[in-house]
């Protein structure tokens, strides 16, 4: 029963929260429940969680290209990815950016997303299931 290795249920997506300038934590939430807690919950110890600013920006950081089988966006070129991703690397903290014993940026679970993947372990676990 290793909680890290169950799966997340839902269809999901990603939200950073950005504060004062900084990337913070990310959050993964279902998008047929939203989420308006900001706190976030450790997908591999479902006792460790971190309360995220009330006044950080959510950005989303998955955005759809194809719905429905139809491309609803434009792909960007390869110098806007390069551009974009050396952007977000720089939101990143300096002790997480750093190569020699970076920290860990968090990640984690929605509280609702959480409190749902908690509630079906549980119920694999009862005696009759």
């Amino acid at each position: 029963d290793q909680t890290a290795k169950t799966t997340i249920p839902g269809i999901l997506a990603t939200r950073r929260f950005i504060h004062r300038g900084q990337a913070v934590a990310d959050m993964i939430y279902d998008t047929l429940t939203p989420e308006s807690e900001q706190r976030i919950f450790d997908p591999a110890d479902p006792n460790r969680s971190r309360r995220i600013e009330s006044d950080a920006e959510a950005v989303e950081l998955l955005q759809p290209v194809f719905r429905g089988g139809d491309r609803i966006a434009s792909l960007p070129t390869l110098q806007r990815t390069r551009e974009y991703a050396r952007q977000q690397v720089e939101l990143l903290h300096a002790s997480t950016r750093r190569l020699h014993d970076p920290h860990p940026y968090p990640v984690g679970l929605a509280p609702n997303l959480h409190r749902r993947r908690m509630e079906l372990a549980k119920q694999m676990r009862a005696p009759d299931a």
